[in-house]
């Protein structure tokens, strides 16, 4: 019941503040800033040699970052003070990446299209939508949440992804939960 009104509150947060703020609706297009890797504040110098507008970013709890490259074939990954270039399955553009470790993580982005990534690296999942995926935040290894275009909310638990009633039909830009 907790994560379930949690999810309601984040909800209407999310759809209700572009609303109230002005100029403040989400773009066709969601992009995050690149988060700085460990021990680099964000904004000092250039972005690690990145070009600017990459769309999807994340992190891992041990200090590594994680970028998709807008073309979508391939994800990038910061460890050790070093950029590498990890294959991806889809050549799809992907807006959202979130890290439940350095060794296990998920990313959503147009299309419906999910990635996750364990072992080394990333495969595509069956997704439960053609609509665009523009958020997913996990809250543990067997717990997640994505939201997308036309209020697509999808809640990952057991092993798989499930679509859940959505209150709105309005896209959803953004979702963040806690334990």
């Amino acid at each position: 019941m907790k994560t379930r009104l949690t999810l309601v509150a984040l909800l209407v947060i999310t759809i209700a503040l572009p609303l109230l703020l002005p100029n403040s609706a989400p773009s066709a297009v969601a992009q995050s800033p690149p988060l700085s890797p460990a021990g680099t504040p964000p904004g000092a110098g250039p972005i690690w040699g990145l070009p600017r507008g990459m769309p999807a970013s994340g992190h891992d709890a041990q200090g590594g970052a994680w970028q998709s490259d807008p073309s979508g074939d391939r994800i990038l990954h910061y460890s050790n003070r070093r950029w590498r270039s990890v294959p991806s399955p889809t050549r799809s553009y992907l807006h959202a990446v979130a890290m439940v470790s350095a060794a296990e993580g998920w990313a959503v982005g147009y299309g419906g299209v999910i990635l996750h990534y364990s072992s080394g690296s990333w495969g595509s999942v069956l997704s439960l939508t053609g609509n665009t995926l523009y958020s997913v935040a996990m809250v543990s290894a067997a717990e997640g949440w994505a939201v997308g275009y036309g209020g697509v909310i999808l809640h990952y638990s057991e092993g798989s992804w499930q679509s859940v009633a959505s209150p709105t039909s309005n896209g959803l830009s953004s979702v963040a939960m806690v334990s």
